[in-house]
């Protein structure tokens, strides 16, 4: 019987070696998607320029996204001071640097560019829609307030987001979602998309768990077990095949991959573990914490586990519907917040001559903390810890144990 599956191609046939270590470039690569039976796959498998093959699971968001009609409009607190804990308890205020010249990707559901935050990156960016033909920039609060915490301006006083938009080049925003769907194949077409157009950073907040895989599966007439079991084994390839090219993609420009959780854990109940994309291990996926005195931070109620760092999960961003700032709240919010720390790191390490994959996420491990923590999680919980800005006395330190670590190799 035919399955749907989704194909990556080299433009060029390539030897057993070439695919196993593939060193091209994302803009020699090709992606369709097809129904193919057994034998037909069997073909298209051992053909010199398959890279690689997936399942077609429709990533279904978990959550529908707000539109005007149920939105409810939250007032954001007046207390600017207040307002910016998040900024204070990752040390982003007391960072020199401002992301100059690093590149990055937001994935999501578009962004509503006139938006007043975003006037020092209106003019930078290139973005492509990956679901129809419609345009980029039409209505989209989810797409809108992620991008904002990593660019957003001066608004009213209050500064949104952690990187200076007038020193980047180039933003990209590529639009993989809807209200309900998101496509796999939007996904992996985007994340090669974003790689090809100099994406040092690429942030994605969405995802789908398992259960929810699950109950699709279940749906169909059939056998329960066999439903199960299909529905586990193609979970488990599309995380494989994300995690392979995410392996392969990340290797032309020392990308980093960063996903959200997921907000549905519920500890005194059912605890949910971060969702795909998020569970590949070439995607570091962050969960979200709360303020909740002076200086000390809880992990939210919330957050999915299964997360390599924690970030501030409630702050305020740009809202399309009202062309203001509100707050919200959840780990798509704590995602991009770790993009923009990380292209703070990059700038750091790129000016220091140390820029790489595994030194980026050295930094990012070695400064996290966990002793501003209200108590003592589980590590799955929280990973390394909440995720801190490059400042002037953890950019020594760190610099130090580099430049060593590079003189004993």
């Amino acid at each position: 019987m035919a399955k749907k599956y989704i194909i990556v191609k080299s433009k060029k046939p390539l030897s057993y070696w070439e695919k196993e270590n593939w060193v091209g470039f994302s803009d020699s690569l090709c992606v369709k998607e097809d129904c193919f039976s057994d034998s037909q796959l069997f073909d298209e498998a051992r053909t010199p320029k398959t890279i690689l093959i997936v399942p077609s699971l429709e990533l279904q968001v978990d959550s529908k996204i707000k539109r005007p009609k149920a939105y409810k409009k939250v007032l954001r607190i007046k207390d600017v001071e207040k307002a910016e804990w998040w900024y204070e308890a990752t040390g982003v205020d007391r960072s020199i640097y401002n992301g100059r010249n690093v590149i990055a990707a937001i994935l999501d559901d578009g962004l509503f560019k006139q938006h007043e935050a975003f006037k020092s990156i209106r003019e930078k960016i290139k973005g492509h829609n990956f679901l129809s033909k419609n345009n980029v920039f039409n209505f989209s609060s989810h797409g809108t307030a992620c991008t904002s915490v990593i660019f957003g301006d001066y608004y009213d006083k209050q500064k949104l987001g952690i990187v200076d938009g007038n020193k980047v080049e180039r933003v990209l925003i590529g639009v993989v979602r809807d209200e309900e769907v998101q496509p796999l194949l939007a996904l992996v077409k985007s994340l090669i998309w974003s790689v090809n157009n100099g994406a040092e950073v690429v942030s994605m907040s969405f995802g789908r768990s398992f259960n929810g895989v699950l109950e699709d599966y279940l749906l169909r007439p059939g056998d329960d077990l066999l439903d199960l079991e299909e529905a586990f084994w193609d979970y488990l390839e599309v995380m494989r095949g994300i995690d392979r090219l995410l392996f392969l993609l990340r290797k032309e420009r020392n990308t980093v991959f960063f996903a959200s959780a997921g907000n549905k854990s519920n500890r005194s109940a059912k605890i949910r573990y971060s969702r795909l994309p998020g569970l590949a291990e070439n995607i570091i996926s962050i969960g979200s914490i709360n303020l909740t005195g002076k200086k000390e931070y809880s992990l939210s109620s919330n957050s999915n586990r299964g997360v390599f760092f924690l970030a501030p999960g409630s702050m305020d961003v740009a809202d399309n519907v009202i062309n203001e700032i509100n707050r919200t709240s959840g780990t798509s919010i704590a995602a991009p917040f770790v993009a923009g720390i990380a292209m703070l790191w990059i700038q750091m390490l790129k000016e220091e001559g140390f820029f790489n994959y595994e030194n980026l996420i050295y930094c990012l491990r070695e400064s996290a903390v966990t002793n501003t923590l209200a108590k003592k999680y589980n590590p799955f919980d929280i990973g390394y810890g909440l995720v801190q800005a490059p400042t002037a006395e953890n950019k020594l330190k760190l610099l130090t144990k580099l430049k060593q670590k590079t003189e004993k190799i």
